[in-house]
């Protein structure tokens, strides 16, 4: 079986996170997968630990928002991905 990058981990993790970082993260991976970066780089494994240490810092907190932004976001970052692999011709890793 293939390794986890991290921008895969990233897209588990989302659903933990509020809005305001969810946002933050999704933005900063899909500008860094467009310039061709990629999916397990360090800036991308800097987003996750960012979203870890966000999750074991106030994961205990009750989040409010909306379904629809949590997969909003996640249908973002995955379109991202799938352009980039497109677009620069790359064969994606994972499953």
């Amino acid at each position: 079986m293939d390794e986890v990058t991290a921008y895969q981990e990233i897209i588990k993790l989302l659903p933990q996170l509020p809005f305001e970082v969810l946002k933050d993260i999704e933005r900063r991976t899909g500008d860094w997968m467009w310039s061709r970066g990629n999916e397990d780089d360090p800036y991308i494994r800097q987003q996750l630990r960012y979203g870890k240490r966000f999750v074991e810092e106030y994961g205990k907190r009750p989040l409010i928002r909306t379904q629809s932004a949590v997969h909003l976001a996640i249908l973002t970052l995955s379109f991202n991905f799938i352009c980039k692999c497109f677009l620069f011709k790359r064969k994606p890793k994972g499953p």
